[in-house]
């Protein structure tokens, strides 16, 4: 089994986060069998969707555009989820409920269900996948959503060590309900290059594409980002990075982007 609790601030402040109603939400809760004959397994609990390539920045538009970006608790669904990876094919599938987003106060409002889908093939120097998501639900809880798209990687350094580079990249579509008999379609695009400088040091180069509103002009965003992933030693890391984001409203913004991952 598993269980990671989150806790969600605000940016008017500390005291902010602690008064609101629910600061703190589940993020994972499920139970999990797995290394079952070509190593598959099932989970049952509360999980967010295999869809796409699970990166660390959760606000790249491949994840804030598809309720990936683990931020708020309707990033995540309740259901069951089943897949396997007997070297090198891989293949996961869920069937779920969507949790109702924690502004919405309406007692009857339906969060639907919704199922996805992940698959494709990870050699040792590369990998490609597809993936696709639909979700069913009130217009209240966000409303329909329809997604699909390709994931893919390569790594150089595989083949050769003078070369020690890892390439990243990801292009996704959906379409969402905006009102009852409408709906807008939307487009988000990820690339990613490493470069493994010595053992526990990386240099990150990244550009993020967004388009919120495929109909609508004005709507592209553009984020270009670079910056350094170190590891002091195993278990904990650290990564900084600076960013420019463009779009097609504002001359362009700055700012610094800085998290770590602590594993145990």
């Amino acid at each position: 089994g598993m269980v990671t609790v989150a806790g969600q601030g605000r940016a008017s402040g500390a005291e902010a986060a602690f008064t609101q109603n629910d600061p703190l939400y589940l993020r994972n809760a499920f139970l999990m069998v797995l290394e079952l004959p070509y190593m598959a397994y099932a989970k049952a609990g509360i999980f967010q969707p295999s869809f796409g390539a699970y990166i660390d920045d959760h606000t790249s538009f491949i994840r804030e555009y598809f309720e990936l970006d683990v931020s708020t608790r309707d990033s995540t669904v309740y259901g069951v989820e089943v897949g396997a990876a007997p070297n090198y094919p891989f293949i996961s599938a869920s069937v779920f409920g969507n949790r109702v987003p924690q502004a919405v106060e309406l007692d009857d409002v339906n969060g639907g269900w919704g199922g996805a889908l992940n698959l494709g093939w990870r050699d040792i120097g590369w990998w490609t996948s597809a993936h696709a998501m639909i979700k069913r639900r009130d217009i209240e809880a966000r409303g329909d959503l329809d997604a699909l798209g390709v994931a893919w990687g390569f790594n150089p350094w595989n083949y050769t060590d003078a070369l020690p580079l890892t390439y990243l990249g990801e292009l996704s579509v959906g379409r969402r309900e905006a009102s009852v008999g409408d709906s807008v379609q939307f487009l988000a695009m990820y690339h990613e290059l490493w470069w493994t400088l010595w053992n526990g040091v990386s240099v990150r180069g990244k550009y993020d594409f967004g388009d919120i509103d495929l109909e609508l002009a004005g709507t592209n965003q553009h984020r270009f980002s670079a910056g350094f992933d170190v590891s002091p030693f195993p278990g904990v890391s650290f990564v900084a990075l600076g960013r420019y984001l463009l779009t097609d409203e504002s001359p362009g913004a700055a700012d610094i982007f800085v998290f770590t991952h602590l594993y145990f």
